[in-house]
């Protein structure tokens, strides 16, 4: 049985489950669309993929909460697989899943301390790879330091 949206109202009928694939409702006018909307079963719901949800260049590809002080350990995460350390304010990120190719945009930040006082976060990300990002931690005077905190975002098609 059919559904029938125009002018002059809705007609409505039974219709089996799946019996509507595409629908162009673009020139609905709002003023005819009154009434109760059905109930919606969760066992009639599907999950998203990420393809699906993530289809542009607006969204982190990738981003990472880090310990950079001791053992270097990862907070929070989304296609992070691991960080290594190369030593003393220097890290690289490893993706889960690569980069389509290495013309991504990187950004990173830090908080050098539990409190959020003392040194100024100065940092550079360097593109290694469609599977790496790598990171270096400068102190406000230019040496090396391990921040409490450190935060990398990743952007690209």
């Amino acid at each position: 049985m059919a559904i029938t949206i125009n002018g002059s109202g809705i007609t409505s009928a039974n219709i089996a489950d799946g019996a509507i694939v595409n629908a162009d409702v673009s020139d609905l006018a709002a003023s005819k669309l009154t009434g109760a909307l059905p109930a919606i079963s969760g066992a009639s719901l599907t999950s998203l993929t990420s393809s699906q949800v993530d289809s542009g260049s607006t969204t982190a590809k990738a981003w990472v909460n880090f310990n950079g002080q001791g053992t270097v350990a990862i907070r929070a995460s989304y296609n992070v697989s691991s960080i290594t350390d190369n030593g003393t304010g220097d890290y690289i990120v490893n993706f889960t899943t690569a980069m389509a190719d290495a013309d991504y945009s990187t950004v990173s930040g830090g908080q050098s301390n539990a409190n959020s006082a003392g040194r100024n976060y100065i940092g550079s990300t360097q593109i290694v790879s469609t599977t790496a990002v790598r990171i270096r931690c400068v102190a406000g005077d230019s040496y090396f330091y391990d921040y409490y905190q450190i935060f990398n975002q990743v952007f690209g098609a």
